[in-house]
């Protein structure tokens, strides 16, 4: 039996497949799964025509330069955030 059986395997499997993030082997197992079921198929078609739709419409936009130094700055202040609130428990819980 295949595991896209399992509805939240198929839906994972469908949008992985429509963001290309599958393998020739993935992809040619699901279109074999999805040639014996009517619902698969409808399913995997409505998702693609509305991930086509969505794709057209967003307009993309560049990256701003800094955006690492940005993401990696935030994940510093989130670690230095929860470092001082571990810090914190500790000392509460040694009194």
């Amino acid at each position: 039996m295949s595991k896209l059986n399992k509805l939240p395997v198929f839906k994972e499997t469908v949008y992985l497949l429509l963001d290309g993030e599958t393998s020739h082997k993935e992809e040619a197992e699901f279109m074999k799964f999805i040639a014996t079921s009517t619902w698969h198929r409808e399913y995997f078609e409505n998702e693609k025509q509305l991930h086509t739709l969505i794709k057209k419409s967003i307009e993309r936009q560049p990256a701003p330069f800094n955006l690492q130094e940005l993401i990696q700055g935030k994940l510093h202040e989130e670690m230095a955030a929860n470092k001082e609130t571990e810090s914190e428990k500790e000392q509460v819980g040694s009194k």
